[in-house]
Formats: C-alpha cells, sequence, structure tokens
C-alpha cells in the first residue's frame, strides 16, 4: 500500500510539473510524463463497479477540465492578475494539492471495460470528423466559414492569448449581461487562447482553431452517444439506432455551429450533455453527493458562460 501511495504520489507530480516541462524544456519529455501520470491516476479506485473508460473518464474529464480553466482565468481576472501560463500552472499545482491527500486514500486499482462495437464507433466518428475537416478547410487549413462570425470569435481568442485577462466589456449595466456576453462568451475563447499559447512554436493559431472546433464536433458525437445509452436497454438494436441518432444530431445543428463559426454554442451543448451525464450517474448512486455537488457546480458554471440567451 505504501508502494502505491509513493507511485501516485510521484504521478501527481509529475503532472503538475509537466506543463513547465513542456513548454519550457523538451516537449516530448513532458508530454511523456503528463500522459504517464494521468495514466497513473486513471488507475486508482474510484468505484466499486467497472466503468466505461472512454465516455466516463475521457470525455467528462476533459469537460470539466475546460470548465475550470474558464472559473480559473475568471478568478485572476477578477483579483487583477494576468492568466499568463505560469499563473495558470500555479493554480493547477494549487488544486493537485487540495485534492492529493483524497486521491492517497485509494488502495485498490479502479478496473475499466469498453466494449468493441463503442471502439469501432469511436474510431469511424473520428475518421468521420477528419473528413469534414478535410473536405471544409483543406489541407492545409483555409479559413472557411459560412460567415463572418467565426473571424470574431477567433479575434476573441488571439486578443485573450495577448493581453492574457478576459475580453470585459463594461457597456452594460445588466448583471447578467456583465457575466455572460459582458465577457464576450469566454467558454471557447478562454480554452482557444490557453492553446495558442501551449502550442505557439508548433502550431499556427488558425490551425489550432479549427482542430478545437472539430475537436468539440467529434466530443457531441460521444458525448450524445453516451447519453443515449445511459438512458437505454443495452441491445444491439439499440445500440444502432444510437449510432444512428448520435450522427444524425452532430451532422445537425453541432455541424452548422462549426461551419458557421458558433463553435462556443456547440461547447455549450456539450457541457449541457456532460451535466445530464453526472446527474444521471449521481441520481443512479454512481457518484456520491461529495463528487456531484463541486462537478455539476462547475459544468453549470460553464453552461453560464459559454451559451447565449
Amino acid at each position: 500500500m505504501k508502494k502505491n501511495k509513493t507511485i501516485l504520489a510521484i504521478a501527481i507530480s509529475m503532472i503538475a510539473i509537466s506543463p513547465f516541462l513542456i513548454f519550457k524544456a523538451s516537449f516530448i519529455l513532458g508530454l511523456l510524463i503528463l500522459v504517464t501520470g494521468i495514466l497513473a491516476i486513471v488507475a486508482c479506485k474510484k468505484e466499486s463497479k467497472k466503468l466505461i473508460l472512454i465516455p466516463s473518464i475521457v470525455t467528462i474529464s476533459i469537460i470539466l477540465i475546460l470548465c475550470y480553466n474558464i472559473l480559473i482565468c475568471l478568478i485572476l481576472t477578477f483579483i487583477g492578475i494576468k492568466c499568463t501560463l505560469i499563473n495558470l500552472n500555479i493554480c493547477n499545482i494549487i488544486v493537485i494539492g487540495c485534492f492529493s491527500s483524497i486521491l492517497l486514500k485509494n488502495k485498490k486499482i479502479q478496473k475499466y471495460y469498453f466494449k468493441i462495437f463503442d471502439l469501432i464507433y469511436y474510431i469511424l466518428l473520428l475518421f468521420l470528423v477528419i473528413f469534414i475537416g478535410y473536405k471544409q478547410y483543406g489541407n492545409p487549413f483555409n479559413i472557411k466559414y459560412g460567415i463572418t462570425d467565426g473571424s470574431t470569435h477567433y479575434h476573441f481568442a488571439q486578443q485573450f492569448s495577448e493581453n492574457q485577462t478576459l475580453l470585459y466589456n463594461g457597456a452594460t449595466d445588466d448583471v447578467l449581461m456583465i457575466y455572460n456576453s459582458g465577457f464576450r462568451l469566454p467558454g471557447a475563447y478562454v480554452n482557444e487562447g490557453i492553446l495558442f499559447r501551449v502550442f505557439d512554436k508548433i502550431l499556427h493559431p488558425v490551425d489550432i482553431f479549427i482542430i478545437f472546433d472539430l475537436f468539440v464536433l467529434y466530443m457531441s458525437g460521444i458525448l450524445f452517444y453516451y447519453l443515449l445509452k445511459t438512458y437505454a436497454k443495452e441491445n444491439k438494436k439499440i445500440q444502432c439506432l444510437a449510432v444512428i441518432f448520435s450522427i444524425m444530431y452532430m451532422l445537425g445543428y453541432q455541424l452548422n455551429s462549426m461551419l458557421m463559426g458558433y463553435v462556443y454554442l456547440s461547447l455549450a451543448l456539450d457541457i449541457i450533455i456532460c451535466f445530464m451525464l453526472l446527474m444521471s450517474n449521481y441520481k443512479k448512486q454512481e457518484i456520491n453527493l461529495k463528487i456531484a455537488l463541486p462537478t455539476l457546480s462547475l459544468v453549470s458554471f460553464g453552461i453560464f458562460f459559454s451559451y447565449a440567451y
């Protein structure tokens, strides 16, 4: 047990220092350490029953990270601190330190499972999204949106990346508008701006912007499929219908949002589905209140700062 705790502590430390190693030393070395640390934490015991690996860990975790980035950047902006990579990493280390005591109490290895049918669907969905990206943006990527709204949101992301603070518009006295449109819907541009700085020497910002759009589209297909399976019985007919309706959903509003440059709306819908999945898990007592309350609060916060109303 002592050995397991030591390994987990090292893994947490790896994740904490990996951003510095990635961007200040060796990109490949830092990336390997980050992946190793994440895999070690994934192995920690969370539930007595087996968990579905891809939807339950990967997709929901990514959505929570995106919402967490919005929250941290908002807090830093309010207290007058720049949202630099160093400051964000310091916040990450503090958060990891707060939760490390909980993680270190785990004594067993979490068991996961995945179904071949689901894995095939995820792979085919990935190829479909890649094909859509190639047909729409070409290779190399060329900006091609249906309207000029995409350029506006790219400009927001670029401004955040350069100024390292939220883009506050103080022209309104409406409290709700200040916290939503007043910050120009930071849900998408905060995460895009962070990626701009992270991959500054590797990819052009336009490429990152388009890849983020495609990634949000891909996530929508996975999350909606997982949502349908959560509320449906397990059989081949239902699985096939879930695939069909998930692709229809992804190729409907979500694809239209991407083509028009409304990525913040697509991201908001992904967060809403994540909220529904977490609420379902809580109602089924698959997660306790100590986990449900902060995660549901975080995704609610993400929705508030991502969707226009």
